[in-house]
């Protein structure tokens, strides 16, 4: 399981193959990828949805779902011929303050190397118009 602001990641493993659930929070894109291969894409705006793909003579099923109180969860179920292997869950107001202090954790990093730059910058500027008058 991967949080990001915008969308939940999953992965799943079947026997030596990697697959991988994104589901946008924001769009409603859902995709599928097996070992970095697009299988199933679909735009969903339902409250489930299905993935069905058949892999080395299995039956795969990704099912997403909300669930929760306002439908405040996202639930990725991975199937494998009818059989619940895994499964993965967010919550939204948990993510949502994730994406915050990320958000302003990397605004603060912004702001340290903007005024680094700047004074560098200022520095550079001040010295040469130093040595030019200074002649």
């Amino acid at each position: 399981m991967n949080i990001q602001a915008d969308r939940a990641v999953a992965f799943f493993d079947l026997a030596d193959d990697c697959i991988r659930v994104e589901s946008s929070f924001l769009t409603g894109m859902e995709q599928v990828f097996v070992n970095d291969e697009l299988i199933s894409k679909k735009l969903s705006w339902r409250f489930k949805s299905v993935h069905t793909f058949e892999w080395k003579g299995q039956t795969i099923e990704i099912k997403i779902r909300l669930s929760g109180r306002l439908l405040s969860s996202v639930v990725i179920e991975f199937w494998v011929n009818s059989e619940m292997k895994d499964s993965d869950e967010w919550d939204l107001k948990r993510v949502m303050q994730q994406a915050k202090q990320l958000k302003a954790q990397q605004s603060w990093w912004k702001m340290l190397l903007t005024i680094f730059v700047f004074g560098m910058a200022g520095a550079a500027v001040g010295y040469s118009l130093a040595s030019l008058f200074k002649g």
